[in-house]
C-alpha cells in the first residue's frame, strides 16, 4: 500500500512538472519580403510581462512554459503569435503591415473600419501624443491633421487655445468644435471669467491617457451630433485595459522653457539714449522752429530733467528690465499607470503630477490628475463599465489686456516696452526703483511680485455605462455622464503696489461651478445576409442638462498687505450671483449598408430640441447622406497593377448647426437692482424673439482614398460649407426702446481642399521609417449681411464677398527720404491710388487683403533603428498676413518719451536727408501719429517651425531584466524648437484671426524623460 502511494505521488508531480515545464527557446526573426534578419523585434510570452528583443543579428533567446505562446511584434510589421509546443528552436518571418485597409476608426457612437467609412475624419494616434511636453491636448493637434487650425492666444502655462476645423463659420456665435471624451460631450475652452489668459478646461486631461483623437469634419461624420456639429467634432478616446497580467509604466520628465523666438529685441542702453536725444532734438528743430544749437540744448535739458536717475557709469545690467521679467522656467512631471485584467474584468488607471514654471515672472501651472477606466463582462448578456477622472490644477498668471487700474495692459510688455532702459530697475541699494517717469509710472516687476492672479480648478468627469446583448446582432447601451468643474479665480492687488495703492488694496474673487449631465440610450443592430449584404443600424435618445453658476465679490481698503482675505477689507464694493442653464433633448439614428465590401451607403438623422431657442424654432432636424465605392473590389479593376492596393471614392452631403452662445437671447428680459425713491424696481432690457434659431450648415464633401504598395495611403478631399441664418444685430424700431436686436439673417461660405499622406518608407534590417504629410487650404467668404451693410470690426472689415478676416487699414506709403516724415496713400472711391499724404486722417482705410493663409500643413517623421527612435514634426503656414497691434506701443516713433526703443527701430530709422529708412524720424510726442494702425503694422506670416522632436534609446534587456523591468527608455524631447519665419521679431503662431495682440508668445520647451515598463 505504501509503495502504491509513493508511485501515485511520483506520477502526480511528474505530471505537474511536465505541465509547467520551463524550457529555453532560441531563434531568428527575418523579414518575409527579403529574408533579412530583424534586430529589435519584441518577443513576449503571451499573458505575461516576460519578454526580450532580438539582437543585431536577429537572434533571440527566452525561457517560457513549454505549452505557452510567443508574441512577436515590430513597428511596421504585422504581429505574429506562435505556439511553443515544447520546441526549443522557433524561427519566425514577419510580414510588412498592410496600411489602412482594416484600420479601426473611432466615429460618433461607435467604431468602423477605414475601408467602409464614408465620411471625412482625421485620426491622431497615441504615438504622436505620448511624451510631448505640453499641458493640453490642443497643443498636440498643431500640424498633426489636415483641416485643423490651432491659434495660440498666450504663452502662459495652462492657457487656452483656439481651434478651427475647416475655417470660421460664425460671426457672433462660437467657432470652437464640440469635444467628446469617451462618448460624453464635455466642457471645453477657457473657464476664466474675467482674465484673458487661463482656465483651459482641456488642460485637465492628461495627454498620456489618450489612445486616439478623431476629428470629424464633414456632415456624414459629424451630423449625428446635430445642432453642435457645425464646427466639427473632436472625439477623444482614452486608454483601456487589456487581458493579461498587470503592467505598470512609470514616466518622468525634467526640463526648462523659454521664449520660442527673440521677441522684439531691445536696443542697447546707449542706443536708447541716442534715439531719445534725437527725438527731443527733432521735435525742437521741426516743430518748435529752433536752430540746431538751440535744439541740441533743448534735447540735453529734456534728457536731464526726465531721466534723472540715469547714470552712464552704472553697468548695463542695472537697466535690464528684461532680465527682471523673464527667466528659464523649470518643469517636471511624474506619472504612474497600470493596466491589465482577466477575460472578465479589465482596467486602466493612472496618476500624474505636473509642475511647470513659465518663462515670465509669476506664471506657473501645477496639476494632479487621476483616471480609472474599468470594464467588466458579467456574463454573455451583460457588461458594464466606469470611466472616471479627476484633476486639481492651480494656475498663476498675469493679465493680458483687461485688468483694472494700471493692469489694463500686459505688465510684462508694459515694463519691457513702455519703459526705457534709461530708468534703472533698482536703486543702488538693490531695492526696486520707485522714481520712474518722475514717480508717475509703477515699477511693474515689483507689482507682479506683490500682487496675485490665480485660477484654481477641480474637475471630475465620470461615465457609467451598461451593455446588453439581447440577441445576436442586437445590442443596447445605456450611459450616464457627469462633467463638473469648480473654478476659483482670485485677483489681489497689494496696498503696497501701484495698482492697489490708490484703493489701499483691492481683491476680486470669483467662484464658478459648471456641470453637464448627460443620459444616452442607444440601440444597435448589425446583420449580414449571405456575407454580401451588411447592415448596421443605430437609434437612440439623449438628454443633456448644463448649468453655469457664478458668484463674485470685490472689496478694497485693506488694513495691511499681510491680510489679503476679503473679510478684513473696510470697503465692500460689490457681490453678485447669477447662473445660466440649458437643456437639450435629442433623437438620433444612423444606417450603414455595404454591398459585398464594394459599395457603401450611409445616412444619419438627428432631431434636437434646445431651450436656448425661440418658441417657434425650438426643434430642428439635421441629417446626412453619404456613399463610397471601392473601385479595386470591382471586376473591371481585377487586372489593376499590383501597386494599386486599394482605391475608394466617397461623397457626402448633410446639415448641422451651431447654437447661440446667449442662453436667453430669445426671451424678453427684465433687469432688477434699480430703485426709485427708495423703492425697488426693474427695467425692460431685451426684446423677445420667438423666431431665434440656430445657425445652419449645409456641407458637401468629395474625397478619394488610395493605398499604394500596401504601405502608402493618399487622402484627397474637397469640401464646401455654406452657413445660413447667422446671428447678427439688426436695427429695430425706436418705439421698442432699443436700437437693435439679434436676428438670423447672415450667410457665410467656406470651401477648400485637404491632402493627407501616410507612408511606411522603409521597414527592413531592423530599420523602420514612417512619414505623414498633411496640407490644407480654406477660402472664407461672407455671402450675406443685413441689407448688405458693412460691419466694422477693427482692424477688420466684414463685407459681402470678402473673408471675415479682411484687413481694413490705411495704406502706408513709406518714409519720405528728404525729411523723414511718414506717408500714406490716398485713394479714390474705387480704391485706386491717387497719391500720397503726410496727414494721416487724409488717407482713408482700404481693403488690404486678409490674414487667411493660403496653405497650412504638417510633416511628421518617425524612425526606429534597433534600440534608437527618433520622431519630429514640422508645421508650416504660407500666404497669410499678421497684424502687429502691439507695434503701436513697441515702435511708437517717439509718441511716449519714456518708452523703450527696439533694435529694429534704432537700426532702421531716418536720421538725415537722403536716408532710405523703414521707420520715420523719431520725434518727441510723434505729432504725425505715424505709430497708429496702418499697413505698416501688417506683415507676411510665412513660417516653418520644428514643432516637436523626440530622440530616445531603449536600454538592452540584458541590463533591465535583472531588476525586473520589461523595458527602460530614456529620451530627449523638445517643443517649438526652431522657427524660420518671414518676420523674425514676432512669434508667427498667433490667434486664428492673425492678430498679434499684447499676449505672451509661445514657449520653447526642452526636456529629458524616462519611461520604465514593468
Amino acid at each position: 500500500m505504501k509503495k502504491l502511494f509513493f508511485l501515485c505521488l511520483t506520477l502526480l508531480f511528474a505530471g505537474v512538472s511536465l505541465y509547467g515545464q520551463t524550457i529555453r527557446i532560441t531563434g531568428t526573426i527575418t523579414d518575409a519580403a527579403d529574408g533579412s534578419t530583424l534586430p529589435g523585434v519584441t518577443v513576449v510570452v503571451k499573458g505575461t510581462s516576460h519578454g526580450t528583443t532580438t539582437g543585431p543579428d536577429g537572434n533571440y533567446e527566452i525561457t517560457a512554459d513549454a505549452n505557452g505562446v510567443l508574441v512577436f511584434s515590430f513597428i511596421g510589421m504585422q504581429s505574429k503569435e506562435e505556439p511553443i509546443n515544447s520546441r526549443n528552436i522557433i524561427n519566425v518571418s514577419l510580414h510588412q503591415e498592410v496600411v489602412g485597409l482594416s484600420e479601426v476608426v473611432v466615429v460618433a457612437y461607435g467604431t468602423t473600419r477605414r475601408e467602409s467609412f464614408t465620411g471625412s475624419a482625421s485620426v491622431v494616434g497615441s504615438d504622436k501624443l505620448e511624451g510631448l511636453p505640453v499641458t493640453s491636448v490642443e497643443q498636440a493637434l498643431t500640424g498633426a491633421a489636415p483641416g485643423i487650425q490651432v491659434g495660440n492666444t498666450s504663452g502662459q502655462p495652462g492657457s487656452a487655445l483656439e481651434i478651427r476645423v475647416r475655417g470660421t463659420g460664425s460671426i457672433s456665435s462660437s467657432n470652437e468644435p464640440l469635444f467628446v471624451i469617451d462618448g460624453i460631450p464635455v466642457i471645453s475652452g477657457s473657464l476664466s471669467m474675467n482674465t484673458s489668459y487661463g482656465g483651459n478646461a482641456l488642460s485637465s486631461l492628461n495627454p498620456n491617457d489618450i489612445e486616439s483623437i478623431t476629428i470629424l469634419k464633414d456632415a456624414a461624420a459629424a451630423s449625428v451630433y446635430g445642432s453642435r456639429a457645425a464646427n466639427g467634432v473632436v472625439l477623444i478616446t482614452t486608454k483601456r485595459g487589456k487581458e493579461g497580467i498587470t503592467r505598470f509604466k512609470y514616466s518622468t520628465q525634467w526640463g526648462y522653457n523659454n521664449l520660442a523666438v527673440d521677441f522684439y529685441p531691445l536696443a542697447s542702453v546707449q542706443d536708447n539714449y541716442d534715439v531719445k536725444m534725437e527725438g527731443f532734438f527733432n521735435y525742437a528743430r521741426f516743430y518748435q522752429g529752433m536752430n540746431e544749437s538751440e535744439a541740441q540744448q533743448y534735447a540735453q535739458t529734456q534728457m536731464e530733467n526726465r531721466f534723472v536717475d540715469f547714470d552712464p557709469s552704472r553697468p548695463a545690467s542695472d537697466y535690464d528690465w528684461q532680465n527682471e521679467l523673464f527667466r528659464n522656467g523649470a518643469s517636471m512631471s511624474h506619472e504612474l499607470s497600470a493596466s491589465g485584467g482577466t477575460d472578465k474584468t479589465r482596467f486602466y488607471t493612472s496618476l500624474s503630477y505636473l509642475d511647470q514654471d513659465g518663462y515670465a515672472l509669476t506664471t506657473d501651472y501645477r496639476r494632479i490628475t487621476g483616471r480609472l477606466n474599468l470594464d467588466h463582462q458579467a456574463n454573455d448578456f451583460i457588461s458594464f463599465g466606469l470611466n472616471t477622472s479627476f484633476v486639481n490644477a492651480r494656475q498663476r498668471g498675469i493679465e493680458e489686456g483687461d485688468g483694472p487700474f494700471f493692469s489694463y495692459v500686459n505688465p510684462i510688455f508694459a515694463s519691457q516696452y513702455y519703459l526705457s532702459p534709461l530708468f534703472p530697475v533698482r536703486g543702488e541699494d538693490g531695492a526696486f526703483n520707485e522714481n520712474i517717469v518722475n514717480g508717475a509710472y509703477p515699477n511693474l516687476p515689483k507689482d507682479l511680485l506683490l500682487n496675485g492672479l490665480s485660477n484654481n480648478l477641480f474637475r471630475n468627469s465620470s461615465k457609467l455605462f451598461a451593455d446588453f446583448s439581447i440577441i445576436e446582432g442586437l445590442n443596447f447601451r445605456t450611459t450616464f455622464g457627469l462633467d463638473i468643474a469648480l473654478q476659483d479665480e482670485d485677483r489681489y492687488w497689494s496696498p503696497l503696489s501701484s495698482d492697489g495703492e490708490t484703493h489701499k488694496g483691492y481683491a476680486h474673487k470669483q467662484h464658478r461651478i459648471l456641470s453637464t449631465l448627460t443620459s444616452s440610450n442607444i440601440v444597435t443592430y448589425n446583420t449580414s445576409i449571405s456575407d454580401v449584404h451588411n447592415l448596421d443600424v443605430l437609434a437612440g435618445f439623449e438628454a443633456e442638462a448644463y448649468k453655469d453658476e457664478k458668484t463674485s465679490a470685490e472689496a478694497s481698503n485693506f488694513p495691511n498687505a499681510t491680510l489679503p482675505a476679503m473679510t478684513v477689507a473696510a470697503d465692500p464694493l460689490s457681490a453678485n450671483n447669477w447662473w445660466d442653464e440649458r437643456r437639450l433633448l435629442s433623437f438620433l439614428s444612423r444606417v450603414n449598408y455595404d454591398f459585398n465590401n464594394q459599395v457603401y451607403l450611409a445616412a444619419s438623422y438627428r432631431r434636437d430640441g434646445s431651450s436656448v431657442l425661440g418658441a417657434n424654432q425650438r426643434w430642428g432636424d439635421f441629417y446626412s447622406v453619404s456613399a463610397a465605392w471601392r473601385l479595386t473590389s470591382m471586376e473591371f479593376l481585377e487586372s489593376a497593377p499590383e501597386w494599386l492596393s486599394d482605391w475608394k471614392l466617397r461623397a457626402s452631403y448633410g446639415t448641422n448647426g451651431t447654437l447661440p452662445t446667449d442662453f436667453y437671447g430669445h426671451m424678453g428680459l427684465y433687469d432688477y437692482g434699480f430703485d426709485y425713491n427708495g423703492a425697488p424696481g426693474m427695467r425692460f432690457v431685451q426684446v423677445p424673439n420667438p423666431d431665434l434659431s440656430w445657425e445652419k450648415n449645409n456641407v458637401i464633401n468629395l474625397g478619394t482614398d488610395i493605398t499604394l504598395f500596401d504601405r502608402v495611403t493618399l487622402d484627397l478631399e474637397y469640401y464646401k460649407r455654406n452657413t445660413k441664418d447667422l446671428l447678427l444685430l439688426v436695427p429695430v424700431s425706436r418705439v421698442t426702446g432699443f436700437a437693435s436686436t439679434w436676428r438670423n439673417i447672415g450667410e457665410m461660405e467656406n470651401h477648400g481642399f485637404e491632402f493627407g499622406l501616410n507612408s511606411t518608407n522603409y521597414a527592413a534590417n531592423g530599420f523602420v521609417w514612417t512619414s505623414s504629410l498633411n496640407l490644407s487650404h480654406n477660402t472664407n467668404k461672407i455671402v450675406k449681411l443685413y441689407e448688405g451693410e458693412d460691419i466694422m470690426d477693427a482692424p477688420y472689415l466684414l463685407r459681402e464677398g470678402y473673408s471675415i478676416n479682411t484687413i481694413y487699414l490705411r495704406e502706408w506709403a513709406g518714409v519720405d527720404p528728404e525729411d523723414g516724415m511718414g506717408m500714406w496713400y490716398t485713394h479714390d472711391d474705387d480704391g485706386n491710388r491717387t497719391g500720397t499724404t503726410k496727414v494721416r486722417l487724409e488717407a482713408n482705410p482700404q481693403i488690404l487683403g486678409s490674414t487667411d493663409p493660403k496653405l497650412t500643413g504638417g510633416l511628421h517623421n518617425s524612425l526606429r533603428w534597433k534600440s534608437f527612435d527618433l520622431s519630429f514634426l514640422f508645421n508650416f503656414s504660407i500666404g497669410g498676413k499678421m497684424i502687429a497691434h502691439g507695434e503701436y506701443f513697441y515702435n511708437d516713433d517717439g509718441m511716449s518719451w519714456f518708452s523703450a526703443v527696439t533694435q529694429r527701430q534704432a537700426d532702421n530709422r531716418w536720421q538725415k536727408p537722403g536716408d532710405k529708412a523703414e521707420n520715420p524720424r523719431y520725434v518727441f510726442n510723434n505729432p504725425q501719429e505715424t505709430n497708429f494702425m496702418s499697413s505698416r503694422r501688417m506683415f507676411d506670416n510665412d513660417f516653418l517651425r520644428l514643432k516637436s522632436l523626440t530622440f530616445g534609446y531603449t536600454l538592452p534587456q540584458t541590463l533591465t531584466r535583472k531588476p525586473g523591468f520589461e523595458s527602460v527608455r530614456i529620451y530627449f524631447t523638445g517643443y517649438n524648437l526652431l522657427t524660420f519665419a518671414s518676420v523674425d521679431f514676432m512669434d508667427p503662431e498667433v490667434s486664428v484671426r492673425g492678430l498679434h495682440a499684447q499676449r505672451l508668445p509661445a514657449m520653447r520647451t526642452l526636456s529629458f524623460g524616462l519611461d520604465v515598463n514593468f
